[in-house]
């Protein structure tokens, strides 16, 4: 995966229950055994988005006739960033970024650029790819750093690198 996402699922009662409607509805509305029988209501036009075969052939068109290319000058972006992040995790004991992550971004920057049909791929394609990238690593090292203090927590242990103290009474 180029993208790790940590998902906040917050409660909330009212959109819980919108959210179960529609995804049950949707299901029965789709199911193989509902299809000789069609509801109705599918019939009227809805005006909430693109229509799904425009869609398709959007998207067929995209992944069969666009193949952007990425320019030196946006290779030479990434490869600074590249450096900077690397030397900033030797500053902080952070875990470092791979070169793994420099593919990501520009795969990242090419599927921008082409959901754009556009053939180059331009600086703000890179810096969405940048922002990306950078959200989904920060996002998962804070997320480890999360499970591993409530870990320790849980087991009523710490990390080695923590500095602890021991008490010996003798009665």
């Amino acid at each position: 995966f180029d993208v790790l996402c940590v998902v906040r699922d917050t409660v909330d009662p009212v959109i819980d229950e919108k959210m179960a409607r529609f995804v049950t509805g949707s299901h029965v509305r789709h199911h193989p055994s509902n299809m000789m029988n069609p509801d109705p209501s599918d019939d009227q036009p809805q005006n909430d988005g693109v229509k799904q075969d425009l869609l398709k052939k959007y998207i067929m068109y995209a992944r069969t006739k666009i193949k952007p290319k990425l320019h030196y000058v946006d290779q030479d972006k990434i490869a600074s960033l590249y450096a900077e992040l690397r030397r900033e995790s030797m500053a902080t004991g952070s875990i470092p970024i791979t070169v793994r992550h420099i593919e990501s971004m520009i795969r990242l920057s090419e599927a921008h650029a082409k959901v754009h049909l556009r053939e180059y791929v331009r600086e703000d394609d890179i810096n969405i790819a940048i922002r990306i990238m950078l959200e989904s690593f920060i996002d998962t090292q804070k997320f480890s750093v999360m499970k591993e203090h409530e870990a320790h927590i849980l087991q009523n242990t710490w990390p080695t690198r923590r500095i602890t103290t021991s008490c010996y009474c003798s009665s």
